[in-house]
């Protein structure tokens, strides 16, 4: 894969590069292109090509391109390859679609007096091939969290994932953790787990199953004092001496 259209040996021979994408000369030159290798077989072409401007690169492949694409019908992988990297370099960039310094969202904290929220920021930029037109602003953000967590929170603790995407395509998922240590109040939590046995299934049936043999009990004293329920003599049997 050169990078010039010729090389010139000292006192020999010159070794041409016929990579047209290369040759100033050339209808499909480009001056991003810095080689490629080229393929054909009956009536279609392939190219793979490397390309470098202010400073990004990319590797380009194209496959099965009919002769028909080119209007020329000369070299219709190189004439698709210049039309796709003319769009990528003049519409798009590679830029960071999050930035890891900057809070993403928040989300409720239990049990805590001194913030009732806790702000999460992203692990990772998620650099990636953004429109220059609107970037970053353009993807869409989708969060996998709880509705709320519990203190004690810890600054670094993961706490649940946003995944980004744009038109559609997802470009990744990254980590969302807490910016910052969050307090447990002993008092808060406490009284909250009193709470959650007194409506807890559990303390539910024991309740039912008291009431249930209270009534029962009641009952039963009722029909006592009203003399409809005696309690059963048991009958004895003198001895007789013979």
């Amino acid at each position: 894969m050169g990078t010039n259209d010729r090389y010139t040996t000292p006192g020999t021979y010159v070794i041409q590069n016929t990579d047209k994408m290369l040759n100033e000369g050339s209808a499909y030159y480009r001056s991003y292109v810095r080689g490629g290798k080229t393929g054909s077989l009956g009536e279609w072409q392939n190219f793979a090509g490397w390309h470098t401007q202010d400073g990004i690169s990319y590797i380009s492949v194209v496959l099965n391109v009919p002769y028909e694409a080119d209007p020329d019908q000369a070299r219709p992988a190189l004439y698709e390859t210049a039309q796709l990297m003319d769009v990528i370099f003049d519409s798009f960039t590679i830029a960071a679609a999050l930035d890891p310094t900057q809070p993403i969202t928040e989300i409720p904290v239990d049990y805590a007096t001194q913030s009732d929220t806790v702000m999460l920021y992203p692990t990772d930029n998620m650099m990636t091939l953004l429109p220059k037109e609107g970037g970053a602003a353009l993807t869409e953000q989708t969060f996998n969290l709880p509705k709320s967590i519990a203190a004690p929170v810890r600054q670094g603790d993961v706490v649940g994932t946003v995944t980004l995407t744009i038109e559609g395509e997802v470009i990744g998922t990254t980590d969302l953790i807490a910016g910052s240590d969050v307090a447990r109040n002993q008092v808060l939590y406490t009284i909250a787990r009193v709470g959650e046995f007194f409506s807890s299934t559990y303390f539910k049936v024991v309740v039912m199953l008291t009431m249930i043999v209270v009534a029962v009990y009641a009952f039963l004293f009722v029909l006592a004092a009203l003399g409809v329920l005696k309690p059963i003599e048991k009958s004895s049997k003198k001895r007789t001496n013979k």
